[in-house]
């Protein structure tokens, strides 16, 4: 068991990931039924490409997580394995951290339409791209001083300041989602917010 946890494959794994490839599929349904079943017009506006984002962002921290804590047993040590590739990249730019992104987005948009009575001073996309930025520097500076073992593992002093960031990207969304509870939204968009905000916490603990 002891080589089996080291080098991957074990069976909880493969369960542990079919049950996380499952939430995805079920994911995906519940993102795309609604448009298949009623016949509802795809939005032009970022409240589509803001949901299709999240999913891909899901996606990769799904992917992140499988092939960083070696999940799978490969017979060779191939480049596109690298723990700087899934650990860093993959998981915070491309993943907790656009997934996180993309919820402040969509609940900066709800704050300003129906608290403030009017449009964000900024486009969603460019707001996007800013909150981003902090993930992307993040990545940049860890893959320049290349912190992490054979085994995806880092210091103590980057893992406080790997999860401050995440920790803080949630307590901004929690802020956001405060200042619009007493709003009542016709699609339960504040519900979805908060079983994100608790996804999201339970994934740093």
């Amino acid at each position: 068991m002891a080589a089996c946890s080291s080098k991957g494959g074990c069976p909880s794994d493969y369960v542990a990931l079919s049950a996380a490839l499952l939430s995805m599929i079920l994911l995906l349904l519940k993102a795309t039924l609604p448009y298949m079943i009623h016949k509802i017009p795809r939005s032009k506006g970022s409240s589509f490409w803001l949901v299709a984002i999240q999913v891909i962002a899901s996606l990769n921290l799904l992917l992140s997580i499988v092939m960083a804590l070696n999940f799978l047993k490969f017979r060779k040590r191939h480049w596109w394995r690298s723990c700087y590739l899934w650990a860093v990249w993959i998981e915070g730019p491309l993943g907790f951290g656009l997934l996180l992104s993309c919820r402040i987005t969509q609940i900066f948009q709800l704050y300003y339409i129906f608290v403030k009575r009017r449009l964000p001073p900024i486009r969603s996309y460019i707001f996007l791209l800013l909150i981003l930025l902090p993930w992307v520097a993040l990545a940049a500076v860890i893959q320049i001083k290349k912190p992490l073992n054979d085994r995806c593992h880092m210091g103590t002093l980057w893992i406080i300041l790997v999860m401050g960031l995440h920790a803080l990207y949630v307590v901004a969304l929690i802020a956001f989602a405060g200042a619009v509870h007493h709003v009542e939204f016709r699609f339960h968009e504040l519900n979805d917010l908060w079983r994100g905000i608790l996804v999201s916490s339970a994934s740093i603990a």
